[in-house]
C-alpha cells in the first residue's frame, strides 16, 4: 500500500480543482468552530453519514489539510483501481459481508492508519459504519477507537491523539444550490482516556464511544422518532422561522439548523410524554407532505416564511428568471446537455440508493471538463476562417473557454431559483393554509424552545 500520509503535487493539484467546484456547489457554506483542529497533528475526524462520498468531499473542502479515508472494499476491485484510490488517500475497509476472510486484510489498512496518525496527519472514518438518509445518529462502531488508542501508545508524552466530532447538514442531498453547514465539536483527547485503556479496553472504548455519540448528536439535526420521524421532520422547517424571531436570532443556517434541533428536541420529548395533539400534529402534516414534489425544495421555501401572498421579494425573482433567460439560453447551449445527462443517469444509477448528489457531483468533477474539452476543440475547428488563433483570436477562444465553467454556475443558480418560485407559488395558492394550521398546532406543543 502507498505510504498514506505523504502527498503527491498530483494530490495536491486534485484536491484545489475539487475543492472550487465543490465551494460553488452550494448557495451558501457556513463552518463553525474550525479553530478547534490543530495544524501537522494526530486527528481523526468522526462526522456523521448521510450524503456517501459527499460527505467526504465536505471534511476535506473544509479542512486546512490532507485526510486519508477510510471506504467500503467493494470499491476496490481491479489493482490499477485500489493504486489510483491509494493516491488519492483512500483506504479499504471490510466489513462483514464481505466475507470473514477478508477481515484479515483490514489488518493493513488499521496498521496504515496508525502510521498517518504517528505522522501526526489527519484521518477520518465514519463512525456509524455505513450512510443513511434519515436525520438522525446512528450507534457507532468500534473500529476507530481501537485505531485511536493503538495510535496514542506510540505518543510521546503530554501529547494526544484527537477525535473531533463533526455535524454536517445538507439543505439538499440530491440538488447543487442550497447550503453546507458543518459543525465541529469539542475534540476528545485520547490521552485523557489511555491509562484507563491499559487497564480495561473494552470499557474504555465503550465510554469513548459513548461520549462521542453524545457530542456528535449535539451537532446535527436527531429525529429519534420511527413513528412520526416524517411530521416531525417536517415540522422543524415549517416552524423554523417563528421560532427564530422568537429567539431573537439573526438569519443564517447555522441558527436555523440549531432551531431545528431544539425543535426536534421538544418534539421527541412530547412524543415520550404522549402529547394529545402529535396525532392531530401528524394528519396535518401528512396532508401537507402529499401536495410535496420535492420536501426539501418545498420545506426550504417554507423555513424562510415567505408571506403566503405575492411580495416583492417573489416579484424579484420572477423578474429575475425572465430577464435571466437572456443568457441562461446561451448558458444552457454551452452546459444544458451535460447537466441534464448527469441528472437522468444519476437518478436512474442511484434510484432509492442516496448515492445520486454523490454521482452528480462525481460527472461533475471527471465527465464535464471532458464534455468542455470536445465544446473547445469543435469551437477551433469550426471557428470562422477570418478567426484566427495566433492573432485576435486567441481572446475570442479565452473568452469562450473561460464561458463554460461560468454557464454551468448560471445554470445552477436559474435551476434553484426556478424551484423556490415554484415552491412559493405553490404555498400560495395550495399549501399555505395548511402549513398556517400546523404552526397553529405546533404552537401548543412546543410554545418555546
Amino acid at each position: 500500500m502507498t505510504e498514506m500520509h505523504k502527498t503527491s503535487w498530483l494530490y495536491k493539484f486534485l484536491r484545489t480543482y475539487t475543492n472550487f467546484i465543490y465551494g460553488s456547489w452550494y448557495s451558501s457554506t457556513e463552518v463553525n468552530n474550525d479553530r478547534v483542529i490543530p495544524k501537522h497533528s494526530s486527528v481523526i475526524f468522526a462526522p456523521n453519514h448521510q450524503n456517501a462520498f459527499v460527505d467526504a468531499m465536505a471534511l476535506l473542502w473544509a479542512s486546512p489539510e490532507p485526510i486519508v479515508f477510510l471506504a467500503k472494499a467493494s470499491i476496490f476491485t481491479r489493482k490499477f483501481i485500489k493504486k489510483a484510490l491509494n493516491g488519492l488517500k483512500i483506504m479499504p475497509a471490510y466489513r462483514m459481508r464481505d466475507g470473514y476472510a477478508n477481515l484479515k486484510k483490514n489488518e493493513e489498512s488499521f496498521n496504515e492508519a496508525v502510521n498517518v496518525l504517528a505522522h501526526n496527519e489527519y484521518f477520518c472514518l465514519m463512525p456509524e459504519g455505513g450512510q443513511d438518509e434519515k436525520r438522525r445518529l446512528r450507534p457507532l462502531v468500534k473500529g476507530m477507537f481501537r485505531i485511536a488508542f493503538a495510535a496514542q501508545k506510540l505518543k510521546p508524552e503530554g501529547e494526544s491523539v484527537l477525535i473531533i466530532p463533526t455535524g454536517i447538514d445538507y439543505g439538499h442531498y440530491d440538488h447543487s444550490g442550497f447550503h453546507l453547514v458543518i459543525n465541529y465539536g469539542k475534540p476528545i483527547r485520547i490521552a485523557d482516556y489511555y491509562a484507563e485503556y491499559l487497564e480495561n479496553e473494552a470499557v474504555t472504548q465503550n465510554k469513548v464511544r459513548d461520549e462521542l455519540y453524545n457530542r456528535m448528536k449535539a451537532l446535527i439535526l436527531h429525529i429519534s422518532s420511527e413513528k412520526y420521524y416524517d411530521t416531525f421532520y417536517a415540522a422543524t422547517y415549517i416552524y423554523n422561522s417563528e421560532m427564530l424571531d422568537a429567539k431573537g436570532w439573526s438569519e443564517n443556517e447555522s441558527n436555523r439548523l440549531a432551531v431545528r434541533q431544539k425543535i426536534a428536541a421538544a418534539l421527541d420529548k412530547a412524543e415520550a410524554e404522549e402529547n394529545p395533539l402529535l396525532p392531530e400534529l401528524d394528519k396535518k402534516v401528512k396532508q401537507w407532505l402529499s401536495n410535496v414534489e420535492d420536501d426539501m425544495v418545498e420545506l426550504y421555501s417554507v423555513a424562510n416564511e415567505y408571506p403566503h401572498s405575492m411580495d416583492f421579494a417573489l416579484i424579484y425573482n420572477i423578474l429575475y428568471l425572465l430577464i435571466s433567460l437572456l443568457v441562461v439560453i446561451p448558458a444552457f447551449v454551452l452546459s444544458g446537455l451535460p447537466r441534464l445527462l448527469f441528472q437522468v443517469v444519476a437518478r436512474k444509477l442511484a434510484y432509492g440508493t442516496g448515492f445520486e448528489g454523490s454521482l452528480k457531483l462525481g460527472f461533475v468533477y471527471v465527465l464535464l471538463p471532458l464534455f468542455y474539452l470536445i465544446e473547445i476543440l469543435l469551437f477551433i475547428a469550426l471557428r470562422p476562417p477570418y478567426v484566427h488563433i495566433e492573432n485576435e483570436g486567441i481572446w475570442v477562444l479565452l473568452a469562450f473557454i473561460v464561458s463554460l465553467p461560468l454557464s454551468f454556475l448560471i445554470l445552477q443558480n436559474f435551476s434553484r431559483r426556478f424551484r423556490i418560485v415554484k415552491a412559493r407559488l405553490k404555498t400560495i395558492f395550495k399549501m399555505g393554509k395548511i402549513a398556517d394550521e400546523i404552526k397553529e398546532i405546533m404552537r401548543k406543543i412546543v410554545p418555546e424552545i
